[in-house]
């Protein structure tokens, strides 16, 4: 006997080209949660911190220091030529770029740190250029980097201003502090985890400040040590750390209260530096 079937569903068949469709479709979704999660500038598993410093007493190369002092780092060598000096330096964790802002001749070079590869160079405009005569800047020329879109700042000497560009050196636009801070700037870092640029201002003792994006600054804390050479400024926001160069040689670990709470050894007094944590996973 056979049973109608009036009220019955069926389920069309699942080809090889519907079937293709809703993977990609799966993927696509899962694509957009992660770039939702890492701000579309990648993410990161944090590491061992790191600080990265430059001193005229080994101009070829950049310093690679542990933050925790758990032994000796090799330096990274083969980046800076010599003749150049590197007056300001910043270190993106998430992909591993370091930033060296270089005179003479008011250049930015980029490499990939753990392979020491070329990414990228550009000059600065003549206005954040050093004086012809200037030899050793003490303040004014240092670098900081945004992970969540890879923008670089970069002091302007002489002058409270902030100029950021791209990564690729695309200008963006200049952020000019409101009020006039008491000091020059420094030294300049980002704090991934508040997302706002800190300032080392040069004032003794030398202080922090938090920058805005419209560029009204506050106060943060005063860097509890008379050994501060304002000369740079390293953050390792997830370790709520700062790192300033000493003017006694070595490098000076701060936490946010500005307690002075180790020594960094360091060959020589740094001019540029920069700290974060390196990175075991990337996603992008």
């Amino acid at each position: 006997m056979l049973v109608p079937l009036m009220n019955a569903t069926f389920m069309r068949r699942i080809t090889r080209r519907r079937r293709g469709r809703a993977t990609r479709k799966l993927l696509g979704a899962i694509f957009l949660a992660l770039a939702a999660l890492g701000g579309l500038a990648g993410c990161h598993t944090p590491g061992p911190g790191q600080v990265y410093a430059w001193s005229p007493a080994a101009p070829e190369t950049v310093q690679d220091v542990d933050a925790q002092q758990n032994g000796p780092t090799p330096a990274i060598s083969g980046r800076v030529a010599a003749g150049e000096r590197v007056v300001g330096l910043a270190y993106d964790f998430n992909t591993d770029f370091l930033c060296l802002r270089l005179e003479p001749g008011a250049r930015i070079r980029i490499f990939k740190r753990g392979e020491n590869r070329f990414v990228r160079e550009w000059a600065l405009p003549a206005e954040l250029a050093a004086p012809d005569l200037l030899v050793a800047p003490a303040t004014g020329f240092d670098l900081a980097v945004r992970p969540s879109d890879r923008h670089l700042f970069a002091l302007r000497p002489a002058k409270p201003e902030v100029w950021e560009f791209t990564l690729e050196g695309r200008f963006v636009r200049v952020i000019a502090l409101v009020p006039l801070p008491p000091a020059a700037l420094g030294g300049l870092a980002f704090d991934h985890v508040r997302d706002r640029l800190v300032a080392l201002l040069a004032t003794t003792p030398a202080r922090l400040a938090e920058i805005a994006p419209d560029g009204s600054w506050t106060p943060l804390t005063t860097l509890a040590d008379d050994d501060v050479a304002p000369s740079s400024l390293g953050c390792n926001a997830d370790a709520g750390e700062y790192y300033v160069p000493l003017a006694t040689g070595g490098i000076g670990v701060f936490d946010r209260r500005g307690t002075l709470v180790r020594r960094l050894p360091l060959a020589g007094i740094a001019t540029a530096l920069d700290a974060g944590p390196r990175s075991f996973v990337r996603v992008f």
